[in-house]
């Protein structure tokens, strides 16, 4: 029972035999456990290890450019016997959306959620709390593993004396949903727990830590790596707009940050052939699903996106000033999308009632 089935661990030269939580039962509810692979072996200490050796055999009369990319802690949830599941399940506390009901909320997330619990059988909710409690002691054991492991590649940094004049920066593609909203992974959902990822960026040269709650985008990685190899700031790549900016002044406090929303995609076909676009400032969120219920959440007063606000009468102008900034943001990024249906038709189809389910 692991998701990736014997094609995923044939392909990484990983041995069949696994130790599962009793309770995962079937391909699609998940896997977690370890595996009888040496640590060496495992492929994100590998990705530590290959990144080491080329630290130490690189021209070290040039400067240098790596990424380091870590498979995990994406799914499955596996570990190296080795190293072990080193959380108790039941130190684990349930997350406060974790049964989400899906009132008012957009079709295909409640089809998701009548696929878990089909999947689910007669296990009772006490159980599949049970289950998922024990999964995510192996995902918080594996994240643990990569932090050794980054925390093994800074230390060959510093051995090397390149630590002080090197830039890192560490961040995540995408989160998980880890069981919140009942819901695993990643998908046609536009949830924090997927989007609202931390960004970690070390500058060249001595510095005090600090922290930031500006919005950042991956877009700004590029250009923030074009702006150290050149000293200056870019605003295109080959002719083509970065839709980025460079972090290097926000992380040193030099400049007031021009980002006052985040703007977030989904295009893709999990779940059939589904697009959606986001938008939020931090006080209100909206999400455009094209082809479904949209979505309005109000991030003060429900921060673990529960209630649906998109149809509620009296929220007009809330509604139609985010559905501006998302068309703006559409605009900045060229979003291919705007050529099909533009954002405001959703305000004159979808209004206040005739909806709402």
């Amino acid at each position: 029972p692991y998701q990736g089935g014997p094609v995923f661990l044939g392909t990484t030269n990983w041995n069949n035999k696994t130790q599962i939580a009793p309770l995962v039962q079937s391909v699609g509810r998940g896997a977690a456990g370890t595996l009888d692979v040496k640590m060496e072996g495992f492929p994100d200490v590998a990705a530590a290890r290959y990144m080491q050796n080329f630290l130490r055999t690189r021209d070290s009369t040039r400067p240098f450019f790596a990424t380091c990319s870590f498979p995990g802690p994406h799914f499955p949830w596996m570990v190296p016997e080795e190293w072990g599941i080193r959380y108790d399940p039941a130190d684990i506390e349930m997350w406060p959306n974790r049964y989400d009901t899906f009132e008012g909320k957009p079709v295909n997330q409640r089809k998701i959620r009548l696929l878990n619990e089909a999947q689910a059988g007669d296990l009772s909710a006490d159980e599949q709390d049970r289950e998922l409690k024990e999964m995510l002691a192996c995902c918080f054991s594996y994240m643990e593993l990569i932090d050794e492991m980054v925390g093994e590649v800074v230390a060959t940094l510093k051995g090397l004396g390149l630590y002080e004049d090197t830039a890192i920066i560490f961040v995540a593609d995408h989160g998980d949903m880890a069981g919140s909203h009942g819901l695993l992974n990643k998908g046609a959902y536009m949830y924090d727990e997927t989007y609202r990822i931390p960004l970690l960026l070390k500058t060249p040269g001595a510095g005090g830590a600090s922290r930031n709650s500006s919005f950042v985008h991956l877009m700004d990685v590029t250009a923030t790596c074009l702006h150290l190899m050149t000293g200056s700031e870019q605003d295109s790549l080959s002719g083509r707009s970065l839709h980025g900016q460079s972090l290097l002044p926000l992380a040193e406090g030099v400049a007031e940050w021009p980002r006052t929303v985040h703007y977030a995609q989904f295009h893709g076909d999990w779940y059939g052939h589904y697009s959606a676009r986001m938008v939020t400032d931090g006080r209100w969120k909206l999400v455009w699903n094209l082809t479904d219920l949209c979505e309005l959440y109000d991030l003060e007063n429900d921060p673990h996106e529960l209630q649906n606000r998109f149809y509620d009468p009296g929220l007009e102008e809330v509604r139609a000033a985010y559905f501006k900034y998302l068309t703006a943001e559409a605009i900045r990024t060229d979003d291919a999308q705007l050529h099909l249906l533009l954002p405001q038709v959703e305000i004159e189809a979808q209004g206040t009632h005739g909806l709402r389910v």
